[in-house]
Parts: structure tokens; sequence; C-alpha cells
């Protein structure tokens, strides 16, 4: 669903609410959000010897050492503001009221609008000797027709207007370069027509004001914790670093160079679009251990270890750990040689040559390892551009058949997940793949795909892993396993989800952990317009990885990293859509119960960069939403889960990611 609606309706949900009953998260289990929590991706600000000051208004006076003058402005606290709404507006939205305001606690300067002309919070004599940063937190609570400005030396620098821009209840953070010599900031607000709601703390509410100077005053890099990755190894597989010289008060110095080193490798990098910093990839040059130093004006960070393998299958000889249950792979190869396999020579005069397995019937500890190389001299194959691989389980109806896909290069070797129970049939075919009619500025989803009849190899596989209900929310592994959008076993995914559950303890339960999932991938990503707009001739590929190089998804990438992430961690995960709103969104599964989760709505906020955290549609029981918003109709025709067009041979609905697992 197109996302600038989903914008309005989550600006206009505390309103609503208020109005009527609305359920939240209520029925979930208790989420253990920290208070005073700071959701900025950049270190905390502090005082430093660069500050020239720093005021948070903790039990401070307005006019004390900084020279404050004030009209119609008065202290107050963020938790005294949420006990009003909760006493004055319905007890049944107390969850959604508690929830505002970032959860901190801390004393601001509120410059009132309720009252006839201005209000205002002026610096009068702010001298200084070089150029520095202004930067503050701030919301704005207020009826439409009422302005907010900041003024540098009279000058407008920021200018907005009541709740209808979106900046009710949300906290942001501005920054303005101020030039050396004498200056005066004021905070303006003008009330000569608004109409009070009588409900909600009108108010421009600041906090965390500093004052810092224009240098670098130190450098945050990631990764922080250990990371793995091999040699030749595809973006879906690489470290991804990042790194963002700061200033005293953690804004970002856009311009500043930054040079990256390793003892076996270098950084392959680029200037972040949004916010500033540098956003690359670890590019190593040998196997072995090393970590990136990063310098920028004197000024070093240093990263966690890296140990790059040879390849992906070197790390405990070719198994892989997702969920925190390590999976083995091949047991036995004992079949017909595949070496002296020709499904039909009288049709199919080209070939694919296996490396991995070597026979057609195989058994396997939750995957197979799939390598080879499809080779051709005939014309009938020159549009052939891909390899596509169908793993389906055996039922003898059709109907209720279940198959995932994947479509890789001709080049191919990558582990093939048997999620459906013990025994699946595996369909290699090269095949000629069309992503879009609109030609090659569409990289995303798959809408047909064609190959020749005789073509085609079949390998039985049987899974010896046995799954429960309790551990996988199924008798098999489709909600715990990767999956071709959902790659868990990536090392990009399994190294940023490990970032993200670092700074949890230890023994942290699952519904804090899928929280912290949830607020990375909305503070890290972007809804993509782009990717639905002139019918998507734009579309980026939505699968987990894609999402995390691009930054930006619609709802099919959105839930597609949502499910990674949290099978990694060892939630199991539904990926569900829905014909009737053309909407995907995830269930995830705590201490034996599925819950709904939807990361796309609840990053409505409008700025790449923003650091705001919505938990409207979080770990919710209902699985309609909030409002009876969400048609869980669990269809199988969607434009972004199966392909519009299937030639020869035909085969059953294509049951990919999205519907059933």
């Amino acid at each position: 669903m197109k996302k600038k609606v989903l914008k309005l309706a989550g600006m206009l949900s505390v309103f609503l609410c208020s109005l009527s009953s609305c359920k939240t998260g209520a029925d979930a289990p208790s989420v253990e959000i920290p208070k005073n929590t700071d959701n900025y991706r950049f270190y905390q600000p502090k005082d430093s010897a660069d500050t020239i000051f720093w005021e948070d208004f903790e039990g401070a006076y307005l006019k004390a050492k900084n020279e404050w003058e004030a009209v119609s402005v008065e202290l107050t606290s963020l938790a005294k503001i949420r006990e009003d709404l909760v006493a004055e507006n319905d007890p049944k939205n107390s969850d959604i009221y508690n929830s505002l305001f970032d959860r901190k606690d801390s004393q601001v300067a509120a410059v009132k609008t309720d009252k006839v002309g201005k209000s205002s919070l002026k610096l009068t004599e702010l001298n200084i000797t070089e150029n520095c940063y202004l930067t503050f937190k701030y919301f704005f609570v207020a009826p439409e027709d009422v302005s907010f400005k900041v003024l540098l030396n009279e000058a407008v620098v920021l200018n907005e207007n009541g709740v209808n821009n979106g900046t009710c209840f949300i906290v942001k953070t501005f920054s303005v370069e101020v030039p050396a010599g004498t200056n005066k900031i004021t905070f303006e607000t003008d009330n000569e027509n608004g109409i009070r709601f009588v409900k909600w703390p009108n108010a421009l509410f600041i906090d965390d004001i500093s004052l810092v100077k224009d240098k670098v005053s130190s450098l945050f890099i990631t990764p922080k914790t250990n990371q793995k990755t091999c040699l030749e190894c595809s973006t879906g597989d690489k470290v991804q670093v990042t790194a963002y010289p700061v200033r005293a008060d953690g804004t970002v110095v856009k311009n500043a160079d930054i040079n990256f080193s390793s003892s076996i490798g270098s950084v392959e990098y680029k200037k972040n679009e949004f916010g500033g910093g540098y956003k690359g990839y670890f590019i190593p040059s040998s196997a072995g251990s090393t970590k990136i130093t990063a310098t920028c004006n004197g000024v070093t960070a240093e990263s966690g270890e890296i140990t790059v393998y040879e390849d992906k299958f070197s790390e405990n000889d070719g198994a892989c750990t997702i969920g925190g249950v390590t999976y083995k792979g091949m047991i036995t190869d004992d079949g017909t040689d595949l070496s002296n396999y020709n499904p039909n020579p009288s049709i199919c005069n080209a070939r694919i040559d296996f490396e991995y397995p070597k026979t057609d019937i195989v058994t396997a500890d939750g995957f197979v390892r799939l390598k080879g190389t499809f080779t051709s001299s005939s014309l009938e194959f020159s549009n052939t551009n891909k390899v596509v691989i169908f793993v389906t389980d055996t039922n003898e109806d059709p109907k209720k058949m279940l198959q995932t896909t994947y479509i890789v290069d001709k080049d191919f070797d990558l582990r093939i997940w048997l999620p459906f129970g013990q025994e699946h049939e595996i369909l290699v075919l090269p095949a000629e793949v069309s992503y879009h009619t609109y030609g090659d500025n569409c990289e995303g989803d798959w809408t047909s795909l064609s190959w020749k009849k005789g073509c085609l190899y079949l390998i039985s596989a049987t899974n010896t892993h046995k799954h429960t209900e309790a551990d996988s929310g199924a008798e098999d592994g489709r909600f715990v396993y990767p999956s071709f959008d959902c790659q868990s076993d990536s090392y990009l995914i399994q190294n940023i989800t490990n970032e993200v559950l670092s700074v949890l303890p230890a023994d942290s339960s699952d519904n804090v952990k899928i929280q912290a999932i949830h607020d990375y991938i909305i503070q890290n990503c972007y809804y993509d317009d782009a990717s639905i707009e002139n019918n998507g001739i734009y579309r980026k590929k939505q699968d987990a990885v894609s999402v995390v190089n691009n930054g930006t998804a619609v709802c099919a990438g959105y839930t597609a990293l949502t499910a990674a992430m949290a099978r990694y961690a060892g939630i199991p995960a539904r990926y569900i859509t829905s014909k009737e709103i053309n909407h995907a969104w995830n269930h995830v599964r705590i201490d034996g119960t599925w819950y709904f989760c939807d990361t796309t709505w609840d990053d409505y906020d409008t700025d790449p960069n923003s650091p705001n955290v919505y938990y409207d549609y979080f770990l919710l029981t209902d699985f309609s939403g909030i409002r009876n918003d969400h048609k869980n109709d669990w269809v199988i025709e969607s434009r972004t889960i199966v392909p519009e067009n299937v030639k020869e041979p035909e085969l059953p609905f294509l049951v990919r990611e999205g519907n059933w697992f």
C-alpha cells in the first residue's frame, strides 16, 4: 500500500484514539522499553572542550548562565504531560500517551501557544569566536494555524505550522550553523488566530540545546561487534561499514574526509546520501582476522574484529547456525551420478555441471549445498540469463503442494533449504527471467519465466532435521529457515542482527529482541515511493539483503528483512500478504503465541534520517490491526509475490515466501 496514505493515517491515530476506544498492543507481552531511551543512531551528545554550552533544562532557570529572555515560557516535565494526557483522556488509551515524547522524563522549555500574541525564548547575547552549530530537539503540539519559528539574527531558519505537518508528539532534531561574532537565537510561537486543543499540551517543547564548535570531536564506526565474511563474497555476505565524524553534540560533520585501513583488506565506500558520513563494504584480500581503523582530522576509531573465510562454506565445515540451531547440511549423496545425467538430449543440448551434490538422491540436515554452472553452445539458449530452482514438498495433491523459488546466476553456489518437513524435490533448470515489462530500470520482482521442458534436473532430497510446533511454530522449518527473500544465512544479515542485539543483556527475552530488530529497521530504512510510482518502473529488489544495501523498501522489503533478522535471532516469523489492501507484514512467535508486527506502518515519518520509532503495529494480538485496517486474506495472487505469467511447462501456483511461510 502506498506509504503516503499510511503517514497521514499514523499522524491522525493519536487524535482519533482520543475520541474512541482504539485497540493497541495492550494485550501483547510486556515489552521492556527502558525509560530515557534516546533513539538517535549516533553517540549521545555530551559536554567536551568543543562545547560552548549545553542546556537540557534539568532543574535550570531559563535566565541563568546563558542570558535567556522568556515570554510565556515555563519549565515542564514530559512525564507530567503524559500523566495529564492519561488522566484527561480515555484511560483505555493510556498506552498511546505513555509512549509519547521518546519516553523521556526530562524537563523541557515549553514556549506556550495557548495565549493571544507571540511567545518566545531568546538567547540575546551569544558571543562566539569561531563558527559553531546550534542543535536542539523539539516537538510542536498546536492547532494547524499556529506557527513556530526559529530565527538566527532575525533571519528565519526553521518555520513550521501546527499538527497537520506531522510534528505532533514527534521529537525532531534541528541544526543550524551560527557564525562567529555576536548572535541572537529566537524560538517563537504565534497564536493570534489559533484555537486551543483543550486536552492537548499546546506549546513548542525544546530540549537538549547545544552550541558546539564546527570540528570533529569524535569518530563513530561500525561494526562494533565481531563480524564474518569470505573472499569473493557477494554484497549479500560482505561486512557493511559505516563511519561518521561527529561534533561534540553528536551531529555529523558532513564534509570531513575519512581514511580507512586494514591489515588484510580495504573499505570500498561512498558518502552517505542522507545525514552525511560514509557507507560501504570491507573488501578482504586474504583469509584471516583484522580490524578496520578509521581516521579523520587526527581522530581515530577502530571496528570490531572481522574474520575472513576462504568461502561461505569454510566455517565449521559448511555448517550454518540459524536461531541458535546448527544445521550440518549434506549427510549422504548416493543416487545416480549427476555428471552422467542428460535430462533429454533430443530437446536439450545444454547442461548444468554440478559440483554439489554429486547425485540426484541426497539426505541433509536442514539444507543442501547446490553448486554448479550452466553451459550451452545452442542458439535456443541464447536468451537464458538465470538458473531457476524450485523446491517443493512431495504432496500428491498438487493443489496442496508447497513450493518456494530461487533465481540465481549461471554460476551458482548456495544453500537450498528444505522447509516442508522431510521429503522434497529440487528442480533445477536454465531459464529466461523477465523482471519487468519496462526493461532494465526495474530491478525488482520477476514477472515471467520461460524454459525448455526437457532441460530440467530433478534432485530428491530428504531433510533429517525434525521440528516441533514448540520450536518452530510448525512441524517443519518453514517459519525458521532462510529463503530466497529472507536470507538469514547471509553473513550480512547475521552480522547486522548480531550488531543490533549486542547492546541488549545476554538474557534478554524474545520480545525485547524483536523490539530491537523492529527499531533498527525503522531507523535505518525509509519507504521507497519511487518503487511504486509509474507502475513500478523503477522498482527495486525487495529481498532482505537488497533492503539493507539500498536502505529503502516498500512493504515487501520491510517484511522480508523483519523475517530474516527475526529468524536468525531464533524467533519464528511468518510473511503475511493481502490482496485486498495490497500489503505485506509479519507475524512473529513469542513464547508459543503469534503476534502481529508491521514495521512498514510503524515507519510513517517522512524524514529518512528521523530517529522516531512508533509502536502502533507492534506485537498486537489482534491480527486485523488496531482499527481493523489489515485484511488477512492470505491470497496467492499478488504482484509482489508471484509472476504474472508462467510459460511452459505449466506449474501449480508458485507459492513463494510471502504466502505461507
